[in-house]
């Protein structure tokens, strides 16, 4: 007895094998957050935050240089988008956000690169929202999926295998959707 007034308490329920458990939580946002979008709980923090953003760098060739460090570091993989006059190889450290030619650029050469970073160090993500923030307070309340089951087309940003463990660890499991 004691168990059922606990799922009903706290809307925790079982779906497809795995145990769902939403809330409503405080999530520090200044601008619009799709439904779908990953947070993640800052150490201190009182609120939850956006655990992915966006970034570009424009990288300028010197001549000499091979190694270029992004503005961020632990980049979503698959997420960089990469543009430059040069044909040059590169590889690129996710890790570390350090991109590395096979050959130096020239300094007419410039390179652009578009990319999603995981906005804390630990690439953590503790939650995904179930509803979009359409608020500009400084905290908004929304419901979010803290352990359960979602469909990885959903997501505002396509999960990776390595995002997709990352959730895992966190009880949040991502599925390929099957077709009709």
């Amino acid at each position: 007895m004691k168990r059922l007034i606990f799922i009903i308490a706290f809307g925790l329920f079982v779906s497809l094998g795995f145990a769902t458990f939403t809330a409503l939580v405080p999530v520090a946002t200044s601008t619009a957050l799709p439904a779908y979008s990953y947070l993640y709980f800052p150490a201190n923090g009182t609120a939850y935050a956006c655990a992915v953003a966006t970034g570009t760098d424009t990288l300028t060739g010197t001549d000499t240089t091979l190694a270029y460090s992004l503005s961020q570091d632990d980049i979503l993989y698959g997420s960089v988008e990469y543009t430059s006059a040069a044909t040059t190889s590169y590889t690129l450290v996710y890790s570390t956000g350090v991109l590395t030619y096979s050959a130096s650029l020239t300094t007419a050469a410039t390179a652009v690169v578009n990319y999603s970073y995981f906005v804390d160090t630990g690439c953590a993500v503790d939650a995904v929202t179930l509803e979009a923030i359409t608020t500009t307070q400084a905290t908004a309340y929304v419901l979010v999926l803290l352990s359960g089951e979602l469909y990885d087309d959903q997501m505002v940003i396509e999960p990776t295998v390595d995002l997709k463990a990352i959730l895992a660890r966190k009880n949040i499991f991502l599925s390929n959707r099957e077709s009709d």
